[in-house]
């Protein structure tokens, strides 16, 4: 299953939407294509106005940290949604990543999103992003890095 995943996600990686326009939603579980963000030595939480709820970090090999977030816009107010993979690398070398996530409501998988392999500069954030949902209720998201899980966001 999580090859298949990332098949298909490779295949689809060139498609990605950049941005926070709207996406049309596409069914249930299916698979689209993420988009990396790169913050330098910035924690990308910081710098955002979005609300931003995360599952604990998680080491996935020496020096290099994963954790996933269900991100809500304008400050925790706005009707915009998104799963986020956060990546740190305290390494002094690059590494490549390639995450997923699937954003979840009341038990029900409303999509699921792939980065493709990508590399992470030492002592650098990323984050793979998945596409806006308009959606009012509480969601959550669940995340995998480079085929390791890095659980659960709490619900945003």
């Amino acid at each position: 299953m999580r090859v298949t995943r990332a098949i298909v996600g490779l295949a689809t990686a060139g498609a990605a939407v950049l941005g926070t326009a709207p996406a049309t939603a596409a069914p249930a579980g299916a698979v689209e294509a993420g988009v990396w963000g790169h913050y330098g030595d910035v924690d990308p939480i910081t710098v955002s106005s979005s609300l931003w709820r995360c599952g604990d970090s998680r080491t996935i090999t020496t020096g290099v940290i994963g954790r996933v977030c269900a991100v809500r816009a304008a400050n925790g107010t706005g009707i915009g949604v998104h799963t986020a993979v956060i990546v740190r690398n305290n390494r002094s070398t690059s590494f490549l990543a390639q995450a997923d996530a699937s954003m979840w409501r009341s038990g029900v998988n409303m999509g699921h999103w792939i980065c493709s392999a990508e590399w992470v500069e030492a002592s650098t954030w990323s984050v793979c992003i998945g596409l806006t949902r308009h959606d009012a209720h509480s969601v959550s998201a669940k995340g995998w890095l480079n085929g390791w899980s890095v659980g659960s966001s709490p619900t945003v």
